[in-house]
């Protein structure tokens, strides 16, 4: 039985976890699920699923957005660059989790107590903490207090892309930093957990960005982690091939449903084929 799911960040390609919802709800999947830990867009998802969105609204809500008015790349500010080593604060995807949260609990924003107490969902977040040099935990029992939108917003902050977070006097930044694919978190119930990694194309071909480049330098130790983390708990992880760049944040229209396909046969394949079925 999957008790336990485990979401990947990978950006854009996140979108493919829709396959992945519509699949598990297809074959009531989801009701199963007491444990999700995830790390940046992984988390966006977690959360979504964890709140009791469905495919279909799942899919409107991200069919035709705006990442980049999402994201701010419109309104680059150098200023807040030089004070807070982001181009921007990720104060609109920020607002976007609150009315998300909003829709689902008739509240602004959720603990992950209150969280946990109202879906008996364990939502477990991740974080890079600058100052100790470390991947943190945040859910219900490590960090019952906590706020889901900062844990959210910590865990999908890229360096340099959006400002460093402050939590309890440490700076934190991008989850998927130290940490992309937090499936030794359970170790000890591997058998009933479900992990889904998120891979693009194996080269990054524009390095003459600097975006891409700065980005490409601070997640080569992750990757490495996450290949050793593919290969430990081969039997248990999807490999979700979606074949754009990294860190590319635009889709045509006609990419999106194709996206949501590979995810869909992803986890159907490998189900059809795996352990579960033993």
């Amino acid at each position: 039985m999957i008790k336990n799911l485990v979401l990947s960040g990978g950006g854009i390609k996140g979108i493919s976890y829709l396959g992945i919802v519509k699949y598990m709800e297809e074959h009531d999947l989801l009701k199963n699920i007491e444990n999700i830990a995830a790390s940046s867009v992984g988390g966006i998802f977690g959360l979504l699923i964890t709140l009791g969105y469905s495919y279909e609204e799942q899919s409107k809500l991200l069919y035709g957005l705006d990442l980049k008015k999402l994201l701010n790349i419109y309104e680059i500010d150098f200023k807040t660059f030089i004070n807070s080593f982001g181009l921007n604060s990720g104060e609109n995807l920020n607002k976007l989790i609150k009315l998300l949260i909003k829709k689902k609990l008739n509240q602004d924003d959720i603990t992950f107590k209150e969280l946990y107490d109202k879906t008996k969902i364990n939502l477990i977040l991740t974080g890079t903490c600058l100052n100790k040099q470390c991947t943190k935990y945040f859910n219900y029992t490590s960090t019952p207090d906590m706020l889901i939108s900062l844990a959210l917003k910590i865990t999908y902050s890229v360096p340099f892309v959006f400002n460093k977070v402050y939590y309890e006097d440490d700076v934190y930044v991008d989850g998927g930093l130290l940490n992309n694919f937090p499936m030794e978190y359970f170790e000890e119930d591997i058998k009933n957990t479900l992990g889904c990694s998120l891979q693009g194309k194996a080269e990054i071909t524009n390095l003459d960005n600097l975006d891409n480049y700065i980005l490409s330098l601070l997640y080569v130790p992750s990757q490495s982690l996450h290949n050793k983390i593919l290969e430990k708990y081969s039997k248990n992880i999807i490999i979700i091939n979606v074949p754009i760049e990294n860190f590319d944040i635009e889709l045509r229209p006609e990419q999106f449903n194709s996206i949501i396909e590979i995810g869909y046969n992803s986890i159907k394949i490998f189900l059809s084929n795996s352990i579960y079925n033993e």
